[in-house]
């Protein structure tokens, strides 16, 4: 999976939680990743059922300084 997301440009652009942010559903959840060349940096994985909307963008978004 993870090559998938690597090497295509894969999954639905999310520029409301913030620069390069792409989330995918994959069976009952939604990964929220960054793909960078061929590295995936994934930031969140929510399942299908959670409510979304009551996730704030910060929640999800990716700092880069946090590494």
């Amino acid at each position: 999976m993870f090559d998938v997301l690597a090497m295509h440009d894969i999954g639905t652009h999310r520029a409301e939680l913030g620069d390069n942010i792409c989330s995918l559903p994959v069976e009952q959840h939604m990964i929220y990743f960054v793909s960078s060349h061929s590295v995936v940096t994934i930031i969140r994985i929510l399942s299908q059922s959670q409510d979304t909307a009551r996730h704030e963008p910060s929640d999800i978004g990716y700092n880069r300084e946090r590494k």
